[in-house]
């Protein structure tokens, strides 16, 4: 009888862009928090956003502030 789902580490995918897979065996991703941005494989939230930039909820990159605008504060 074949076996179904993952047989071996190299059958487990990498978080994708903008989510975050903190918890080992995780089955889904959790949203990359907003303050945050999540590249490809995050395992926890540890890049904050500078200033002068905004992370909206499942960022995936950082994104300056619209002219005429600022932010002073990180995250």
């Amino acid at each position: 009888m074949p076996r179904v789902g993952a047989v071996a580490s190299t059958d487990c995918l990498k978080c994708k862009p903008g989510f975050e897979c903190r918890v080992a065996g995780t089955v889904t991703p959790t949203s990359c928090t907003a303050g945050f941005y999540c590249l490809e494989g995050t395992d926890t939230t540890v890049n904050q956003c500078t200033a002068g930039k905004y992370c909206p909820t499942n960022a995936e990159m950082e994104f300056p502030c619209a002219y005429g605008s600022y932010t002073a504060a990180s995250g």
